[in-house]
């Protein structure tokens, strides 16, 4: 009735190990005891063990918890061998808003209480975090707030608090900072004249804002200036600033742009400089506009979808790459609550949360897996659910429904703040820190 004795455990194998794991999130792991030649020893007993419960514990069945940010070695022993695994617990960024200008590789997010972080490239300043240089590759805390809204532009960006004073901060060789200087600004400053503003703009080095319902803009555009000046009486609404233009609406929903039309993204008919406010062609009603790159969309009042500018990476999104002066519909998707424009893409909102995106898209900018351009809308994120969405120059993010960020596209400045530079094709959860 003698048995042999079982073979000793030589060495431990953990499978099925993450990396990284969301805080909040589980997953199961699974060790593997071999003998000394390799071979799987079946029924052994495993005993599992956390370097720090505190960022991430584990069950005696393998069942990893995370449970705030943080690195932790996940052990399984078996006789007298162990394996080991590390594993990083990320705390995911929750935010009420999230901004990336069309012009631009940075972005910013409004957390809930109004504090604002920013990530991507802080060349002379852009991120406004009292220091220049340097990529920034997670959020950083930038203002306590509490703030109201954030303009993104190329290498400058500006803040608007809920008093309706605003700030500018970044490169400033044109006076996009709007102090009356051309000093760079590591640290938002206040634009000179005083507050009542309720909605900001930026581009590559030009500002605006609604103020008291009158449309005002300061750094380069035609006269420049270095504070605020008015360039169209109001009452406007609805402003959005691409990377040389800007456009706003009336009261009646009509759309009015100035600025750099050469691409037609004033919608004007035209492809010349316009120094005020023209009336956009068609005789549309909108509900909201988005500025990119160079071009422009918008939705209008029975929930149409309409582009016009430049078309290049088919980011107007009617099936073409022909550059349009005045509006053309949007076509293959449903209609849209919100819509969004970058650099040479576009992505649009249903009411249900859903995000489709088209245009250019070799960053991965549009989200769908691919690096393939679509001149028309396809859906992205899976099952996700998005409440907005905002574009940059070569990447894309959004405020999931549930609060969490995510970022995808082009990341070799930091735009995704997922903590690295690598491009994602799909929607990436962001790093709180």
């Amino acid at each position: 009735d003698s048995q042999a004795p079982l073979a000793p455990a030589a060495q431990v194998v953990i499978a099925s190990a993450p990396g990284s794991l969301v805080v909040g999130d589980t997953v199961r792991l699974t060790a593997l005891v071999l003998g000394a030649g390799g071979d799987t020893l079946e029924d052994r007993i495993v005993v599992w063990a956390s370097s720090d419960p505190g960022v991430a514990s584990v069950s005696a069945s393998g069942l990893v918890s995370a449970v705030s940010g943080g690195d932790v070695q996940i052990s399984a022993a078996s006789e007298a061998v162990a394996g080991t695994v590390p594993i990083t617990a990320v705390d995911p960024l929750v935010a009420t808003q999230i901004f990336a200008g069309g012009v631009s590789t940075n972005s910013c997010a409004i957390l809930p209480g109004g504090s604002v972080r920013c990530w991507g490239q802080n060349f002379s300043g852009a991120l406004g975090l009292g220091v220049s240089g340097g990529v920034f590759t997670v959020p950083t805390p930038q203002q306590a707030g509490p703030i109201q809204q954030v303009a993104v532009g190329e290498s400058h960006g500006c803040s608007l608090s809920q008093g309706g004073a605003v700030a500018c901060w970044g490169s400033n060789p044109f006076g996009g900072v709007g102090d009356s200087t051309t000093n760079i600004r590591v640290l938002p400053v206040n634009v000179a004249g005083g507050g009542g503003y309720t909605e900001i703009g930026a581009g590559v080095w030009l500002s605006c804002g609604i103020r008291n319902g009158d449309w005002v803009c300061w750094g380069n555009f035609s006269p420049g200036s270095l504070y605020p000046i008015v360039v169209g009486s109001g009452p406007y609404h609805g402003l959005r600033v691409g990377e040389g233009h800007g456009c706003a609406l009336r009261t009646d929903g009509s759309a009015w742009c100035f600025g750099v039309g050469f691409a037609g993204q004033l919608g004007d008919d035209g492809s010349s400089y316009q120094s005020t406010p023209v009336a956009v062609a068609g005789n549309h009603h909108f509900a909201t506009l988005a500025a990119g790159g160079r071009h422009t969309c918008g939705i209008d009042s029975l929930g149409g979808s309409w582009c016009w500018g430049a078309n290049l990476g088919g980011q107007l999104g009617d099936g073409t790459t022909a550059t349009q002066s005045h509006p053309v519909a949007v076509t293959g998707a449903p209609a849209f609550a919100s819509i969004a424009a970058g650099g040479q893409h576009s992505c649009g909102l249903t009411p249900a949360g859903v995000a489709w995106c088209w245009g250019d898209n070799s960053s991965g900018q549009l989200g769908d897996g691919t690096t393939t351009n679509r001149p028309q809308p396809v859906t992205i994120g899976g099952t996700l659910r998005f409440s907005q969405l905002a574009a940059g120059a070569v990447h894309t993010c959004g405020v999931a429904q549930d609060g969490r960020v995510y970022c995808w596209g082009g990341n070799y400045l930091g735009s995704l703040g997922d903590g690295t530079t690598t491009d994602r094709q799909t929607p990436t959860l962001v790093h709180a820190s």
